[in-house]
């Protein structure tokens, strides 16, 4: 396997990270810094990693709500726990990073066909480009929390 550029690697270990916190809320965010750390090495991308973390679970309820209103007939607790934490790192990038939409799309898809069924990539490709469509058309900038 090749290795990963470093910003995929730090959105990689970053959904990894948001599956734990999914799956075990009560993990710590201490936890979580020592998991990233473990998985990222002396790679200076582990901040990225962390400031993708810390920025999904500061917007945690606000990002499965806006992937709810564009997810059709697919809420946010009804969705593999791999699909949801890459929609929800994908969201956060779109909207509170400004990466832009094609860049973190393209991004989500492939790190989909990493953790994801085989239907995940397609999935995650159709919501977050609705969700970048609808983001563009309201033309939001993110609200201060």
């Amino acid at each position: 396997m090749t290795e990963l550029k470093p910003r995929r690697k730090a959105r990689s270990v970053a959904v990894q990270a948001l599956f734990q916190l999914d799956l075990n809320p009560r993990d710590d965010l201490g936890e979580i810094e020592s998991f990233i750390k473990d998985e990222m090495g002396p790679n200076p991308a582990a901040s990225f990693a962390s400031e993708l973390v810390h920025g999904v679970v500061k917007h945690w309820t606000s990002l499965g709500e806006q992937i709810g209103e564009v997810a059709d007939n697919w809420a946010i607790d009804r969705m593999a726990v791999a699909d949801r934490n890459i929609l929800r790192l994908g969201a956060f990038e779109i909207i509170y990073l400004g990466t832009p939409g094609p860049v973190a799309i393209d991004e989500m898809v492939e790190i989909a066909r990493m953790f994801g069924s085989k239907e995940s990539a397609r999935f995650v490709n159709g919501v977050l480009d609705r969700l970048f469509r609808h983001h563009s058309d309201k033309n939001e900038t993110p609200l201060a929390e």
